[in-house]
């Protein structure tokens, strides 16, 4: 799936080997990753949390879950405009729930917003760690967020 591009959340990528190790190679374009930027609206970054929940919930159809896969800084791109997000591969050594995951990316973020993002990081963290929540409601969540944002015209 990931060598043809099936899934439209990982940048395809191809494998080499070389006797007992296995490297990929991934074309990231005009891509960069979070780990990359130091500053970001707190607008921008809930934009992109929020279609990276859809691109997890679309992997999960094809039973690519979330706890098998690395989500951080790292391994998380944007494009120049922040208009699409896309991630890179990187298996988990001990599988690790995707909630966590998403809970230590989103407290990695807090250093790259302002400080009156910072409480909407938090909300949207605290929003996300409930127990009772999908993918789908954790979006709506982000969107009034930023609606919030936007109305209130915070950086």
């Amino acid at each position: 799936q990931l060598t043809a591009g099936i899934l439209p959340t990982f940048f395809p990528v191809s494998f080499v080997f070389d006797q007992s190790h296995c490297t990929g190679v991934y074309d990231t374009g005009s891509f960069r990753n979070l780990l990359s930027i130091s500053r970001i609206s707190i607008k921008d970054l809930l934009w992109i949390v929020c279609r990276l929940l859809e691109m997890i919930a679309e992997n999960e159809k094809h039973y690519f879950f979330g706890e098998i896969y690395r989500i951080d800084r790292k391994t998380f791109y944007v494009n120049h405009t922040f208009s699409q997000v896309k991630l890179i591969f990187e298996p988990m050594e001990t599988l690790c729930p995707i909630k966590v995951q998403l809970h230590n990316l989103l407290q990695e973020c807090k250093a790259m917003v302002s400080e009156d993002g910072i409480g909407y990081l938090e909300d949207m963290a605290a929003w996300l760690a409930r127990e009772d929540i999908g993918y789908i409601s954790a979006i709506h969540h982000g969107e009034q967020l930023q609606n919030e944002i936007y109305a209130c015209d915070i950086q």
